[in-house]
């Protein structure tokens, strides 16, 4: 009996989710509303409360669970072993060449929103993958021992800016380099970590 309802929950909540993204990413956080995604799913909003405490719950939850599927497809770009330092730069990458070839509707369209909650809520969940790698490498002695998630946010906003502006700019793919390399002095705690050896 509690197996049970352990799955009709979990299926609930990735149900909530699903609907919840999709109506989000069409017509935006603020103009969708509790009543809509519970009418969707046909069930009372009652019951979606009991699964989340607020629609800014439900955002929070969808963007980390879209973030993560996109780790996930990073992960398999990177070689196992790989030092989080390593990684760092090649998440950056990962990110510039998404936007570069797939523009605003590519892996991190939510970090692109034009829907200041949708953007929120997707840098929030990006700077938490940024500050895990902080730490790791911070922990390793590569990266500066210094607070991951102010870190973080100095390394989404260096990344954010140049993947705003990189089309002013004859040669684009040199923005990405030249923020590469900033992120690398900005981090590197003894050596710099080399640009030329990323995958």
């Amino acid at each position: 009996m509690i197996n049970v309802t352990v799955n009709s929950t979990s299926k609930l909540l990735d149900s909530i989710i699903e609907c919840a993204g999709k109506r989000f990413m069409q017509v935006g956080y603020r103009k969708t509303t509790v009543d809509e995604i519970a009418r969707d799913l046909r069930i009372s909003k009652r019951t979606l409360y009991t699964v989340f405490s607020s629609k800014d719950a439900i955002l929070r939850e969808a963007a980390w669970r879209d973030t993560g599927k996109v780790i996930l497809e990073f992960n398999d770009t990177v070689p196992a072993g790989t030092p989080a330092e390593r990684m760092l730069l090649d998440l950056c990458r990962f990110i510039f060449t998404d936007r570069l070839k797939r523009g605003k509707t590519g892996r991190f369209q939510g970090l692109f929103s034009a829907d200041a909650d949708i953007h929120g809520a997707y840098r929030s969940a990006t700077a938490r993958i940024i500050s895990a790698l902080c730490r790791e490498g911070a922990n390793r002695g590569a990266i500066k021992p210094v607070n991951p998630d102010l870190a973080a946010e100095h390394i989404l906003s260096m990344v954010l800016n140049a993947t705003g502006k990189f089309h002013l700019f004859p040669k684009p793919a040199s923005v990405f380099t030249d923020t590469l390399g900033m992120i690398a002095d900005a981090v590197a705690w003894r050596r710099r970590i080399p640009l030329d050896a990323m995958v």
